[in-house]
C-alpha cells in the first residue's frame, strides 16, 4: 500500500487499484478498563484512474477478509517504519442492507475486549 496526495494505491494479486477516501464522520471512543479503544469512521471510497506513480508513505500489511451477508470483516497486521499495528475493520458492503444488523455486529465485535 502506498499513499500520495490523499490517494491510496494498493497492489494485491498483481492488480493495482487507487482510491480516494472521503471522510464523512470520525468518532474515537475511549473504553475504560479495556485492552483497546474504538474508532468509528464513516468514509466513501472513490475509485481514481490516471494516477502518477509516486508515494510519500508506504506500509505493508497482511490481511484476512471474510464476508458474511452484507458485512465484510478485515483482520489486518500492518507494518510501517518500526511500528506494527493490529486492525479490525467491519465494513458494510451493501448500503441497501439492514443497517441495524450491521451496527449490532460491529458493536458486539468492538466490545468483546470488555469480557
Amino acid at each position: 500500500v502506498s499513499f500520495y496526495k490523499g490517494l491510496r494505491t494498493t497492489l494485491s494479486n498483481g492488480k493495482t487499484t487507487t482510491i480516494r477516501k472521503e471522510r464523512v464522520a470520525l468518532y474515537d471512543v475511549f473504553i475504560p478498563n479495556a485492552v483497546y479503544d474504538l474508532r468509528i469512521a464513516l468514509s466513501r471510497e472513490i475509485p481514481v484512474t490516471n494516477v502518477i506513480k509516486a508515494s510519500t508513505y508506504r506500509r505493508e500489511r497482511e490481511r484476512e477478509s471474510f464476508i458474511v451477508d452484507s458485512t465484510r470483516f478485515d483482520f489486518t497486521i500492518t507494518k510501517s517504519t518500526n511500528q506494527v499495528s493490529y486492525e479490525i475493520e467491519v465494513e458494510l458492503v451493501d448500503v441497501n442492507s439492514n443497517l441495524d444488523a450491521f451496527v449490532d455486529v460491529a458493536f458486539n465485535l468492538a466490545f468483546l475486549n470488555l469480557q
